[in-house]
């Protein structure tokens, strides 16, 4: 999208501090929930097909993806949550969504990635799925290792951790099951892979 950027846009930007404005990006079809996301240097803008407009900064920004086939032909899709929990839908039909969805990873990592090593540096953890109600569910990084469920897998005894074939495997030495997460579930998936990866590395 090369238009100008909307008034409303704009403003929402300069009230939240997003800084300069990067790239734009629109829905193909009527009926997407979201008609517009706007990148800027410190989060995103969003335009709603009710014409609401709202800011999210990268600390905030939680990105989800999944993907599905259907007859050999692989659709991803993605969706955005913000710090009060709301979600904001993308479907696969948004043209240059792939991109789209690489700059968006690339910007939250450069903000997630630092801030979780550093946290863990100092003996904290970064939770990036918690549910009281689902404790199974949990999924978080620890200078330890990975707290998964219930339990924390130790670095040492952790193989190696990919995503294959829609899901976060976690291969431990002497254990002949994976544990395994849906990666869909998972929150700026590729930020958790980046320093799940550094801890591991460093443990090794």
């Amino acid at each position: 999208m090369t238009e100008p950027l909307p008034t409303d846009v704009r403003a929402t930007a300069e009230q939240t501090g997003l800084g300069c404005h990067r790239r734009s990006y629109g829905a193909t079809r009527g009926k997407d929930f979201i008609q517009r996301l706007d990148v800027f240097d410190h989060g995103i803008a969003i335009r709603s097909e009710a014409g609401v407009c709202l800011a999210i900064t990268w600390p905030e920004l939680k990105m989800y993806e999944s993907a599905t086939s259907l007859y050999g032909a692989v659709s991803h899709f993605y969706h955005f949550e913000d710090y009060k929990g709301h979600n904001f839908p993308i479907s696969a039909s948004w043209k240059n969504s792939r991109e789209m969805a690489q700059m968006l990873r690339d910007a939250i990592a450069g903000v997630w990635v630092p801030d979780a090593l550093q946290r863990i540096a100092e003996g904290k953890s970064r939770v990036f799925v918690h549910d009281p109600a689902k404790p199974a569910h949990q999924l978080a990084l620890s200078r330890e290792g990975v707290v998964f469920g219930t339990e924390t897998l130790p670095w040492e005894h952790i193989k190696y951790l990919r995503l294959h074939d829609g899901n976060l495997i976690i291969k431990r030495h002497k254990k002949f099951r994976p544990a395994v997460y849906p990666s869909g579930k998972i929150p700026n998936l590729y930020s958790f892979m980046q320093i799940a990866q550094a801890l591991h590395t460093g443990a090794g």
